[in-house]
């Protein structure tokens, strides 16, 4: 009962803080905005949350939404499933290492937004050239994620399965992949996480919907509301993704969780 009562009283001093830590600012925000900032270029909260009431009610709001979610997973897929393929060749193999390594130190200090004139000009203002920058960024973040991992698995369990006949595509999928998923885990949820920072970069491209989209256009006409909006929405999509994937984790692989319950 005492262990329960503690649990409890530790859960509910969790909540307390975590709302401490949402309300204070958001109360600041709203002072300031009125009494010291120009309310024109930081509105208060209050306008904000008004704005995007009226944004959910149309719908607005949730077209940006579901439209940049599918840009940010399906880019975050298909750039994490190409950054672990290589992650594992490069890991196996010397030459293949080798020979990746200048192109990920080049590629790790060109930011995605840098390569914006280039995606337009391979492929236009369409959406290959979006989904473009948000791979390149999951798949350079994912190659050393990868590479890490299976370097620290212990080289008598790889000398093990060899002796034991089994086949290099079994070795792969048996014994590198799941000693190497703790880094491969904790990779893909940085990368998520970088994907909703490039989003807004890769809709600059002659989108026309998006979260990133709704920031710039917003910024030209000089709607200072809708803006905090699509920033917020941002920022809240993100913590939303990351406490999903944490959980999803915590359910389907719990040895590999993260974050430990206590109490």
């Amino acid at each position: 009962m005492a262990l329960a009562a503690r649990g409890t009283g530790q859960g509910r001093r969790r909540w307390l803080d975590a709302a401490a830590a949402v309300l204070l600012p958001l109360a600041a925000w709203e002072v300031l905005s009125r009494t010291v900032l120009n309310a024109t270029l930081v509105p208060p909260p209050s306008v904000v949350a008004g704005t995007a009431l009226e944004m959910l009610r149309s719908g607005e709001l949730f077209v940006h939404i579901a439209i940049s979610l599918r840009r940010i997973f399906v880019g975050f897929f298909l750039g994490s499933a190409l950054g672990i393929g290589l992650g594992l060749a490069a890991a196996s193999s010397r030459p293949v290492w080798d020979a990746l390594r200048p192109l990920l130190s080049v590629c790790s200090s060109v930011p995605p937004i840098a390569l914006i004139p280039l995606a337009m000009v391979w492929f236009g203002i369409d959406e290959p050239a979006r989904l473009f920058l948000i791979i390149y960024l999951a798949t350079v973040l994912m190659v050393p994620a990868t590479v890490s991992g299976v370097r620290n698995i212990k080289p008598i369990r790889l000398r093990a399965a060899e002796c034991l006949g089994a086949k290099r595509a079994h070795i792969y999928t048996r014994v590198m992949l799941p000693d190497a998923l703790p880094f491969v885990l904790n990779g893909l949820r940085i990368t998520l996480g970088f994907c909703f920072m490039v989003v807004v970069a890769a809709e600059m491209i002659g989108a026309n919907s998006g979260i990133g989209y709704l920031i710039m256009q917003s910024r030209y006409f000089a709607v200072t509301t809708k803006m905090f909006v699509g920033i917020l929405t941002l920022g809240v999509m993100g913590l939303g993704v990351d406490a999903l994937f944490r959980r999803l984790v915590a359910v389907t692989l719990p040895r590999f969780a993260t974050e430990k319950r206590t109490g």
